[in-house]
């Protein structure tokens, strides 16, 4: 049990509240509950009315996280359903979906004549996935995100486009002598001496807040779309006559942007907005229309799961004698770093104070020297052994294991998918669904990456190429007094690299895991990140000389950075993104799909023995 079990619960007041003395620094620092004013699990259970007949208790062990109640088999049902609701409230996750998918513009309007948008537009996106299976509309993007409420998170599939924004002037020489046969000097090309980069591709940032009901989610974010169109040569038409061409190029880049604000309700989709694109993604489509709808999925993460294990004293059964190995680890977590009298009376003592009785004929012993625990006990008493050892074992310190995956399927399957479903915090279905996927070659595993961490610790784990590119270049020169004869060639040299960076190329893991042993919760901050290289785009003139180019690679990026919380075991869907190109070349507008595992490793546990 956590001990939000005293922040959710109504607290006795405490009379010294206002103590003026309150932080005196030589106060004693472990006060009594009495003194701190925390009421005890007695007294929170009778203010919620349950009775505590003689013989009964209830006590919390602060250091094991355990609440062991003694009562009758009435008030103990009306425990179990007072401590029930008081977990899962703080552990929630929001999975945000935005859609961009364009239809006909005559479509829409037809739509709107004759209905309305209630629901937030929820009912015009039921009527849009009928165009979609018809044909009649494309989902042209799909983004989906994990993230926690009052936390920001972003998933973005970039490829950064680096272009001058100084192209520079071509050199010519100051005098010139032209003899015989010779031609025309040719000016030496221009180096551009200022660059800006521009992201082309999809990015999603947002920050979700789960609303008092916890069925309406505020979400507040701004996705955005920018594509590279083509290029504007200026000016238009090069003058005429002219011996040389001095016309720039400039790329285009078309984007699409919504900043809005919005309340949702769970698994619902809201429309966010509309807008006319210059150019359809379908050839055939004259009059397109893009519409963007965003949806959020609140799931939940319980945190009692198998937490109720009764042992009543007075049920009958055979006695049962059964023995356990336990790790080192293990025993000086239950000793609690070596009590000074004999381990079997301690073990014994420590089980006695979390609720496990000895009655008649039963009994435990430890055997430190083959680390042997020997218990005779009833089937629920045995029941009640097993689950402390478990719950020891958790309380030391381990290490946790992530592993994060990645899944190409095509955007048309993941659509329809996700229009069918909703998501939840445990993904492991959807993860095994995608295995058959891949066993059909309907999906593809991309890769994975595997780093392990100690619980507070931040781990990273690269491979990556380390790829070395210029970023500025020396200008061509040429004499500034020449004289040329019989058709020779005006001499100039070459545009050459002054300086470089270095940029990773490959696949990058970071995280920080906190791992709640006990209960088996683990809290990630991580940000996966996979790095390529795409085209690299020359920048010149229209007729400059190829000794002049100058060389700019295009790098594409996917990243999410988000924090999400888990239980350890289970597979979680961090969110999408959308690759340079498919890794199967048959399949079309591909979606790569993050998952991510945590595990929980210690050296601390224990086996049954014969």
């Amino acid at each position: 049990m956590p001990p939000t079990f005293f922040s959710t619960s109504q607290p006795v007041a405490d009379p010294f509240a206002d103590d003026p003395f309150a932080d005196d620094p030589f106060a004693d620092a472990s006060p009594s509950k009495a003194e701190s004013g925390i009421p005890s699990a007695r007294e929170i259970f009778e203010k919620a009315g349950i009775s505590f007949p003689a013989g009964s208790s209830a006590d919390y062990d602060f250091s094991s996280g355990l609440l062991v109640v003694r009562n009758t088999e009435e008030q103990l049902e009306l425990v179990e359903a007072y401590l029930t609701p008081l977990g899962p409230d703080v552990l929630q996750q929001i999975m945000v979906v935005v859609e961009f998918i364009e239809t006909d513009h005559d479509r829409l309007s037809d739509w709107m004549l004759n209905n309305q948008l209630l629901q937030g537009g929820h009912g015009l996106r039921q009527d849009v996935q009928a165009w979609v299976e018809r044909g009649d509309a494309s989902i042209v993007e799909i983004s989906v995100v994990n993230g926690r409420s009052g936390q920001r998170c972003k998933t973005e599939s970039i490829l950064e486009t680096r272009y001058p924004t100084e192209p520079g002037t071509p050199d010519l020489p100051n005098e010139v002598e032209l003899e015989g046969t010779a031609s025309a000097v040719t000016p030496a090309g221009a180096v551009p001496s200022a660059w800006e980069t521009r992201n082309c591709g999809f990015t999603l940032e947002v920050d979700p807040i789960v609303s008092p009901d916890n069925h309406t989610i505020s979400l507040n974010f701004a996705p955005e779309s920018v594509r590279l169109r083509g290029y504007t040569h200026w000016p238009p038409e090069p003058a005429q006559p002219a011996e040389v061409d001095f016309t720039v190029s400039q790329p285009r880049f078309q984007a699409t942007r919504i900043t809005n604000q919005l309340v949702a309700s769970d698994g619902h989709y809201a429309l966010l907005g509309s807008v006319r694109p210059p150019q359809s993604e379908d050839p055939e489509r004259v009059d397109p229309v893009v519409l963007v709808f965003a949806r959020a999925d609140l799931m939940e993460i319980p945190i009692l799961g198998d937490f109720f294990v009764h042992a009543r004293e007075n049920e009958p059964g055979d006695i049962e004698v059964k023995s356990y190995f336990l790790s080192q680890p293990l025993i000086r977590t239950i000793l609690a770093d070596g009590p000074e009298t004999p381990p079997t009376r301690a073990i014994r003592e420590r089980f006695e104070s979390l609720g496990i009785t000895f009655p008649k004929a039963t009994s435990l012993r430890f055997r430190p020297k083959t680390s042997i625990l020997t218990v005779r006990h009833r089937p629920d008493g045995q029941e009640c052994v097993r689950h402390l050892l478990d719950h020891f074992a958790g309380l030391t310190e381990g290490t946790i294991h992530v592993f994060h995956e990645r899944i190409e399927v095509s955007r048309e399957s993941f659509g329809s998918w996700l229009f069918e479903n909703r998501f939840d915090a445990d993904a492991t279905a959807l993860r095994r669904e995608l295995a058959r996927w891949i066993r059909r070659r309907e999906a593809t595993l991309v890769g994975s990456t595997l780093v392990s961490a100690m619980s507070g610790s931040r781990a990273k784990i690269e491979g990556v190429d380390e790829f070395i590119y210029p970023t500025a270049y020396q200008p061509p020169e040429i004499p500034h007094s020449i004289e040329i004869e019989d058709g020779a060639e005006a001499p100039a040299t070459a545009t050459s690299p002054t300086a470089f960076e270095t940029r990773h190329l490959g696949t990058t893991l970071e995280v920080d895991p906190v791992g709640e042993s006990v209960s088996r919760i683990i809290d990630l901050n991580l940000a996966p990140e996979t790095i390529s290289l795409g085209e690299v785009m020359h920048w010149h003139r229209r007729q400059d000389d190829p000794r002049f180019l100058t060389h700019a690679p295009r790098f594409h990026h996917q990243k999410i950075t988000t924090q999400v919380t888990t239980e350890a075991g289970w597979y979680t869907l961090l969110g999408t993104t959308s690759p340079l190109e498919p890794v199967d070349p048959e399949r079309e507008d591909p979606v790569i799909l993050h998952f991510i595992r945590a595990d929980i490793g210690s050296a601390a546990m224990w086996r049954e023995v014969k």
